[in-house]
């Protein structure tokens, strides 16, 4: 498990300080705003970046909207956010990371006169835009990405986003296949057999699909302590 948790965290530091993970240079000009209006959610859709500061300064950040890989608590002043790391995802599940392997990120920030939440150092440069904290997702592939358990039954599903579809059935099984999203309609492909479903989110971690006059619903994994 110690050596899953460090590749996540190789992975989230890789992220940051390559190019061509999810970067892209921002040259327009910056304007301060009152450092209360970093509090929010944030997506920068060029790279698929989400980031949440909440109010009680804890955070999560992910590749994806509404996606979570990996999240602690923040400090923030009218020049820096300071994320400490003190989980990542692991299998879909919350692992906690020992403080011998915390490593804490520094990001100077400002914000554009349009109010975009600008972060940008030598190596990694965001133009996050202001995005409902709860709000209903897109219904797009970065939306639905994710583990996801059946509120009715023991199953869960896994999707990936690569468009590549699992499910855990509850006799220990796995059923494997592709999937896509078209609008509010999600298809399933599995064995060449394609199984299309009617699809509606609640919210960023609940969603409703329905097909034959069969509904299920399920809700993102939980995060347990």
């Amino acid at each position: 498990m110690k050596g899953k948790i460090f590749l996540v965290l190789a992975m989230i530091t890789g992220c940051l300080l390559l190019n061509g993970c999810f970067f892209k240079e921002v040259t327009s000009d910056m304007a301060a705003e009152p450092k209360n209006s970093i509090y929010g959610a944030w997506y920068d859709e060029s790279n698929k970046t989400y980031l949440e500061l909440n109010h009680d300064n804890t955070y999560t950040f992910g590749y994806g909207k509404y996606s979570t890989n990996s999240g602690g608590t923040f400090t923030v002043d009218d020049k820096q956010i300071v994320l400490k790391v003190d989980y990542a995802m692991i299998d879909g599940k919350k692992q906690m990371i020992s403080d011998a392997e915390k490593e804490d990120m520094v990001l100077p920030y400002s914000f554009s006169l349009g109010g975009n939440l600008k972060i940008k150092t030598d190596n990694i440069s965001l133009d996050l835009r202001s995005v409902p904290a709860d709000g209903v997702p897109e219904t797009t592939t970065n939306a639905i990405s994710g583990y996801w358990l059946n509120v009715s039954v023991k199953e869960s599903i896994q999707f990936d986003s690569s468009g590549n579809y699992t499910k855990s059935l509850e006799n220990g099984t796995n059923e494997k296949g592709t999937y896509e999203i078209d609008g509010g309609t999600l298809k399933v492909t599995i064995n060449g057999e394609t199984k299309t479903f009617e699809i509606t989110y609640e919210n960023k971690d609940r969603f409703t699909i329905k097909t034959d006059g069969k509904t299920s619903t399920f809700e993102r994994m939980a995060i347990d302590d």
